[in-house]
């Protein structure tokens, strides 16, 4: 995976009967730190990106977020 410039990430369309679903989680660097973030609006339709905790972000870059471990066996439920 490698890291594409904020811009080039297709961003989900603004639907004003479903306003508050967002975009997928995607991993994003803000030129200070990576942190999970998604794309979202609000009920007026103005587009932002927010991190984990629902703060506005402002990332430079983003890549997929990988899959998760597919190995189980040290006995974690």
């Amino acid at each position: 995976m490698n890291w594409q410039p904020i811009a080039d990430f297709q961003l989900p369309p603004f639907e004003p009967k479903n306003w508050y679903v967002s975009g997928p989680r995607i991993l994003a660097w803000t030129g200070h730190y990576v942190e999970p973030m998604r794309y979202g609006y609000t009920q007026k339709g103005k587009g932002r990106w927010t991190d984990t905790l629902g703060r506005v972000a402002n990332p430079t870059h983003w890549m997929p977020m990988p899959d998760g471990p597919t190995d189980t066996s040290d006995g974690a439920t």
